[in-house]
C-alpha cells in the first residue's frame, strides 16, 4: 500500500490541517503519519521542546500532480 504513495512533505499541524482539508475536498487519496523526533531531540537537548510534532502527508502516486497544484494554490511548499 505505502509504495503506491509519495510523500509531499512534513508539516506543522496548522499547515497540515489546511492541506488535508483541501486534499480531502478534492478527493485526493492520502496517507497521514506523525513525526515526533524533533520534539524528542529538543526535549533531550534543552529540557523543553521548541519544535512541535509534524504531520507527514503522502498522496497516491496517481494524485501527486493534483496534490502539488493544490499545495501551490495554498502557498504550501
Amino acid at each position: 500500500m505505502e509504495s503506491e504513495y509519495v510523500c509531499v512533505g512534513a508539516f506543522m499541524v496548522f499547515e497540515a490541517k489546511r492541506l488535508l482539508a483541501a486534499l480531502s475536498k478534492a478527493g485526493v487519496r492520502l496517507h497521514v503519519s506523525t513525526d515526533a523526533s524533533g520534539l524528542k531531540n529538543d526535549m533531550a537537548a534543552y529540557g523543553m521542546g521548541g519544535h512541535a510534532v509534524k504531520t507527514i502527508v503522502s498522496v497516491h502516486k496517481d494524485d501527486y500532480e493534483r496534490a502539488c497544484g493544490l499545495m501551490s494554490d495554498l502557498g504550501i511548499f
